[in-house]
């Protein structure tokens, strides 16, 4: 409508030309103006994702460059997200039925398909459940497959949910389900090549895990001082960031090597923004860390048998 004003927000790669186009919507009638003012801002980590691993003594570092104008600093990261990964149960490859009844292509050959089996368990009710399939993904006109489509069943083998190359997450209630994928393609080779493909399933942690953003090495090893809001970094200037991993019981459990995912943003949002740009932070559960006092024990109990041994070896040579 007349005199409304909209702010948009969106990444862009920095060093490379930017096209922008303004068009019509459909339904608009009749002329109209419009004034347009671009401007960049922002800050690019090296490296871009963010990889930690909680519950253990360890830092990353991450040098944030700013091309443009002055920045405010404001690190914050989180892991939101656990990932589990399965291989299917079962994969059939098969002509498109009826195939006595289908058209050949021009290059006589027909259209088959890969019918793979998952299974997975939820230990509790969940609201966020994403099915995908990383080699899949994000691709549509561009990808190699014909086509891929999955359908979610719980144990009473009813439909739950349809995905495909961009699947929405979904609220499952605790309990055994069945993910059955197709993937179409007109040269069964190819389709061999997808008989173990990898399904991720997505779930929220019971508890965000904050990372902490530090000046320097030190204070991030030693959880010092942390890295102020006030900070600034002016135009082609770096600056290193340490992030460090804390203790989570919201990880505590999982077993070792699930995925963690979540984001992390570097600056403050300005004036009629609503978001500034996030990055990847990624993170690996590590092995369970062996109890404090049974390693005591142990060791008490050893070094008491090598003294018993050494006592018994010195009266032993005092009788010959």
């Amino acid at each position: 409508s007349e005199n409304q004003e909209h702010h948009f927000n969106m990444p862009v790669e920095p060093g490379v030309t930017l096209e922008v186009v303004v068009a019509q919507y459909w339904s608009s009638l009749g002329v109209c103006t419009a004034d347009l003012d671009v401007s960049f801002h922002g800050v690019s980590p090296t490296p871009s994702v963010l990889f930690v691993t909680p519950n253990a003594p360890n830092v990353t570092r991450v040098d944030l460059r700013c091309g443009l104008g002055k920045e405010k600093l404001d690190a914050q990261a989180k892991l939101t997200s656990r990932v589990q990964q399965y291989r299917p149960k079962e994969a059939i490859i098969r002509p498109l039925p009826p195939a006595e009844r289908r058209d050949l292509l021009p290059k006589q050959t027909f259209t088959s398909e890969l019918l793979a089996t998952y299974q997975f368990e939820l230990k509790a009710k969940t609201s966020k459940v994403k099915i995908g399939f990383p080699f899949l993904n994000k691709m549509l006109y561009d990808s190699p497959y014909g086509s891929q489509l999955f359908m979610l069943f719980d144990e009473a083998k009813r439909h739950v949910a349809t995905g495909d190359a961009w699947p929405d997450a979904v609220s499952l209630d605790k309990g055994k389900y069945t993910v059955r994928l197709h993937v179409r393609h007109d040269d069964v080779g190819v389709l061999e090549g997808l008989r173990a493909l990898v399904m991720d399933i997505s779930m929220p942690l019971s508890k965000p895990v904050s990372l902490s953003a530090h000046p320097s090495y030190a204070d991030a090893a030693l959880k010092r001082s942390k890295l102020g809001g006030n900070k600034t970094i002016k135009a082609s200037q770096t600056i290193p960031v340490f992030f460090s991993a804390p203790t989570s019981k919201a990880v505590e459990g999982l077993a070792p090597g699930t995925l963690l995912t979540g984001s992390v943003t570097y600056i403050k949002s300005r004036d009629g923004m609503t978001d500034v740009r996030s990055y990847p932070v990624r993170g690996v559960v590590p092995p369970a860390a062996a109890p404090a006092a049974a390693s005591a024990s142990s060791g008490g109990k050893k070094k008491a048998a090598e003294e018993k041994k050494k006592k018994k070896e010195e009266e032993e040579e005092e009788e010959e």
